[in-house]
């Protein structure tokens, strides 16, 4: 992924949420005809408009914004996750909407991103999910301290992406979470994901991961 430089210059003077917020999904719109809706309270979902949901290089990317916060901190990075999880949970529980195939966590410094894929198992639980979501870490305290163990083991593996190494004409270098994702493909700006199945429930499926597939965000 590769910013231009207006991006990075809007992101570098952001002071709050919703500049990074329309920073960013002014980039994605400026490449691909592609729209931005919210749903149910969370900060937003940008999809394909095209309904063929089943194409390989469908855009469906649910976003959790931030103004400047460390995403490197595992614990932190939980608590982030755990309030996209809410929202994901009332998406997939959702007769009208399909279910995201990235949950991107994203400040002014910093683009963290996950294949939902990755996420099936701590949506199988047998839990109570709060209708506030920045509560979630604490209401669902199993749920959380797994998350923070499966990061720390490498079990959950984040896709971690420096807003500046993607600015136009500086090279994309290795990150500390990228050099410990599934493929070295992410140190290039790809996204290499588990592919899912649309149309049916994250919840139903199974987490054996099918073969890998190359799919640029742009």
């Amino acid at each position: 992924m590769t910013l231009t430089g207006l991006t990075v210059t809007n992101l570098s003077i952001a002071n709050n949420e919703s500049v990074v917020q329309q920073s960013i999904i002014g980039f994605f719109q400026s490449k691909r005809t592609l729209l931005f809706n919210r749903f149910d309270g969370d900060d937003g979902v940008l999809f394909d408009s095209n309904k063929n949901s089943s194409n390989p290089h469908y855009v469906s990317i649910l976003f959790e914004f931030k103004h400047d916060t460390n995403l490197l901190d595992n614990q932190n990075l939980a608590k982030k996750l755990m309030q996209s999880l809410v929202y994901l949970y009332r998406m997939d529980n959702s007769s009208d909407l399909k279910t995201p195939r990235v949950v991107a966590i994203v400040d002014k410094d910093e683009f963290v991103y996950f294949h939902t894929n990755q996420l099936v198992e701590y949506l199988s639980y047998d839990a109570q999910w709060p209708k506030k979501a920045t509560d979630a870490y604490k209401t669902l305290p199993e749920i959380y301290n797994n998350i923070c163990d499966d990061l720390l083991n490498k079990k959950l593996i984040p896709v971690f992406v420096s807003v500046l190494q993607c600015k136009e004409g500086v090279p994309t270098l290795p990150s500390p979470m990228a050099t410990r994702s599934f493929t070295s493909n992410f140190a290039t700006g790809e996204l290499v994901p588990i592919p899912t199945l649309p149309l049916e429930s994250i919840r139903a499926r199974s987490v054996t991961p099918d073969p890998p597939f190359v799919e640029n965000f742009m």
